[in-house]
């Protein structure tokens, strides 16, 4: 997970053209000054061959139907992380034309106007 960024690390994302903003929720702090991140980045930890792997994408050399494959669930996967996340009010990056932003979520000061349960099934 990614919550609290610098003004430093922001500043790169930008220079980078993972971000497209130095007006990020994740540089938000309280009247004190205190950090009080409002955004949420779901972060993919996987290394192959020294470098950080994005979601749903397959490493060199992988046969083009299980890159679908891998593509096509990372997908799957966030279009339910985005609706829980909206349930609660939260805003999902999903939904942005530009950059369309999966493992983004923030609070836009909306209260929720839903109520969610999650619960699993177990046999």
């Amino acid at each position: 997970w990614e919550i609290f960024r610098t003004v430093e690390r922001q500043k790169y994302l930008v220079e980078k053209g993972s971000s497209n903003t130095m007006n990020s929720r994740h540089l938000k702090t309280d009247n004190d000054g205190k950090r009080a991140s409002l955004a949420c980045d779901m972060i993919d930890g996987r290394i192959y061959k020294g470098k950080k792997v994005a979601w749903g994408a397959s490493a060199a050399g992988t046969p083009a139907d299980e890159a679908a494959e891998r593509k096509r669930m990372a997908s799957e996967f966030f279009a339910a992380y985005g609706r829980i996340a909206e349930s609660y009010g939260a805003t999902w990056g999903g939904r942005w034309s530009s950059p369309r932003d999966q493992p983004h979520i923030q609070h836009d000061g909306k209260p929720s106007t839903t109520s969610t349960s999650i619960s699993s099934e177990t046999e």
